[in-house]
């Protein structure tokens, strides 16, 4: 075996290497926000679910010809409506209110809005990592196979029928690890062939 086969080889192994370590790293970060969801994220937005839901922010006013027109109380200033002529405005205005401020005072007790940002950090983490390996070239068929089922398997899909539009970036890599790999697949069958032909 010759030096320059010998550094291909070397530096083969140790982009595999790297790839399978982010792969590893890529797994942990997924089960750790899948647990974190499931023993702390989702029992608490149950739980507010449960003892007060998240209220829509509007409400309906019905005219007299029996138009129903919709009003949005604005969360940052919820006393707007106190001051309205029409009683029923008011009323209705400050039902949604107090329903928001029930609902802001659970999440809070529950520390809702923590556990939502440790879950978007924990998420963070994982597709940074997920990204990195969409980008890196697969170091092997096994890799690019991942790759595909990540973009295109049953994960990536929301319906039997339906597969989502990736970024051309992802999809531009990908189909390089492809071509790289087919081709080189293809080449080694075309020389077989040959032989096979002569034989």
């Amino acid at each position: 075996m010759n030096m320059h086969v010998s550094v291909n080889i070397a530096a083969s192994t140790s982009a595999r290497d790297l790839w399978y370590k982010a792969l590893a790293e890529q797994e942990a970060a997924k089960q750790a926000l899948e647990h974190y969801n499931s023993a702390i994220y989702d029992p608490i937005y149950e739980e507010i679910e449960r003892i007060s839901p998240r209220p829509d922010l509007c409400f309906e006013i019905e005219a007299l010809n029996g138009q129903i027109t919709q009003y949005r109380v604005d969360p940052t200033n919820l006393h707007a409506w106190d001051d309205h002529w029409s009683p029923v405005f008011r009323r209705k205005a400050a039902e949604v209110r107090d329903a928001w401020l029930a609902y802001r005072r659970d999440s809070e007790r529950l520390g809702a809005d923590a556990a939502g940002l440790e879950s978007d950090r924990l998420c963070d983490v994982q597709c940074a990592i997920e990204n990195g390996l969409i980008q890196t070239p697969a170091p092997d068929c096994p890799a690019l196979l991942w790759k595909l089922e990540k973009l295109f398997g049953p994960e990536a899909r929301d319906e039997d029928d339906y597969a989502p539009a990736w970024c051309a970036e992802w999809i531009n890599v990908v189909m390089n690890d492809a071509r790289r790999f087919l081709a080189a697949s293809m080449s080694v069958q075309v020389v077989e062939h040959s032989a096979c032909s002569r034989g």
